[in-house]
């Protein structure tokens, strides 16, 4: 059932407090708990497929492959989340998404797996006629805190192996961006590189129109679904919850993405970061919202 939480609203503009913008307690109507992706897949698909002007999707995990759940989606013949994007682009909509990218030696997979995620939703992008009213934009993003040049020397002979034996029993390693950063000449550099990652940004979040949104909680990707009944083994089973909000507190949290996709845009510039950064399409350089 719908939730109410009422607090103290303030009208202030979000105060900076050193890592961020700080909100304002809100007063929330309908907060509505969506519990495992059987609730929170569709709800999303049904969000993206009501928008009118912008679809802001920020997260850790997104496969665009990810099959579709929803009776709107089938009514509408889309049968994955990349049939949900083109459609709403194909609509006027304009589309961000912004994908986490992770350590690229020591969470190698998760790299690999984000790239290729971020890659598929990009080719598919490509269809979209020259006179498409609406767009897909993709970022994918490193986190902006790195370690200090201190703790990489210490860690990098570690790290170095760790390399080796990645680029020795995965000939294909060496494709992925962050790990052409790292090696010369086809084999990891005897120095320390200049940048390693300890963090992601590590968010679940979709918001229409500035009105609506989805916030946890879970990702999107075949491995995350699951429903009440966990009658899968163990091993597959996946238990998250999310939010639907609505109203002043959706506008939160499309001012937050807003700012960190005008940031991320700003700090990779336009694809110059040699590891990873700026995606879009062409024409859609240094787009800011």
């Amino acid at each position: 059932m719908p939730q109410s939480r009422t607090s103290e609203t303030s009208k202030a503009e979000p105060a900076t407090l050193g890592f961020g913008p700080a909100y304002p307690h809100r007063s929330v109507g309908d907060v509505r708990p969506l519990i495992e992706a059987s609730a929170a897949y569709p709800e999303m698909e049904r969000l993206v497929i009501g928008a009118t002007k912008t679809a802001h999707l920020s997260f850790r995990i997104f496969d665009p492959a990810t099959k579709t759940r929803s009776e709107e989606a089938a009514e509408r013949n889309l049968t994955d989340w990349g049939d949900v994007l083109i459609d709403a682009a194909e609509r006027g909509v304009q589309v961000r998404v912004l994908l986490a990218d992770f350590e690229p030696v020591l969470a190698h997979e998760l790299h690999r797996v984000g790239w290729s995620n971020g890659l598929r939703l990009l080719d598919r992008a490509g269809d979209l006629s020259d006179d498409c009213p609406g767009s897909i934009d993709l970022l994918i993003a490193l986190h902006e805190g790195e370690l200090g040049p201190a703790v990489r020397s210490a860690l990098w002979p570690a790290v170095r192996i760790k390399l080796n034996k990645l680029l020795s029993s995965n000939p294909e390693a060496h494709t992925s961006p962050g790990i052409r950063y790292n090696i010369l000449e086809g084999r990891p550099r005897v120095l320390s590189p200049m940048r390693m990652w300890p963090a992601t940004h590590h968010q679940k979040m979709l918001v229409v129109d500035g009105e609506a949104a989805v916030v946890g909680g879970i990702d999107v990707d075949e491995r995350r679904y699951d429903d009440p009944e966990h009658s899968l083994p163990a091993a597959e089973t996946w238990h998250d919850v999310s939010l639907r909000v609505d109203g002043v507190v959706a506008r939160d949290v499309d001012r937050h993405f807003i700012g960190l996709w005008n940031r991320e845009v700003t700090r990779y510039g336009g694809g110059g970061d040699l590891v990873a950064g700026l995606h879009l399409p062409p024409g859609h350089d240094h787009q800011k919202v």
